[in-house]
């Protein structure tokens, strides 16, 4: 799969296995959750990546899509919501636009939303945050709570906001 070459290319930084990922993204031929896993992994790791596939990142992001099939292994389409991840790490979403894209996502996709927004490096993520850990879905509950305990590992200023806004939904009728 395309995820596999993805982390070869990154171990290796073969610039063949490099081709190879951003050809196929670019083609739109692969299926969308053949794609998803490769392009949350870019996007987690896009400020690491070689500056010509962050070029060729940026070129392809704004205009990519894939087939949408049903999943042979039963597997969540989160595509859209991976889509949207690559774009604000690319850049290519202007600041004042990211906000409302992440709404839009939410709407569409909760569970793909919060792993986005988990992944979001921004001081304005922990209040789309704390919406999230009382939410109607189990799924966003439970990824939003372990997003909160990352985001104040990554972020031990914050640490002291995660505890209280944690504990606070876990008093919650349906908090995380």
């Amino acid at each position: 799969p395309l995820d596999d070459l993805t982390i070869a290319a990154i171990n290796t930084g073969d610039t063949k296995l490099w081709k190879e990922v951003t050809d196929s993204l670019e083609s739109c031929v692969l299926e969308q959750t053949q794609q998803q896993d490769a392009l949350r992994r870019l996007a987690s790791r896009f400020h690491t990546l070689p500056p010509h596939v962050q070029g060729k990142l940026r070129e392809i992001a704004p205009n990519l899509h894939g087939p949408s099939l049903a999943s042979l292994f039963g597997k969540r389409n989160e595509y859209s919501a991976a889509v949207v991840q690559l774009r604000i790490a690319a850049g290519t979403v202007p600041d004042l636009e990211v906000e409302a894209l992440l709404l839009s996502e939410r709407k569409d996709d909760p569970v793909g939303f919060v792993r986005t927004l988990g992944a979001w490096d921004s001081d304005r993520k922990l209040p789309f945050l704390a919406t999230t850990v009382v939410d109607d879905n189990p799924r966003v509950r439970a990824q939003a709570g372990f997003d909160f305990v990352k985001h104040a590992h990554q972020y031990p200023a914050d640490c002291g906001r995660a505890f209280a806004i944690l504990e606070s939904a876990l008093m919650q009728d349906r908090g995380c």
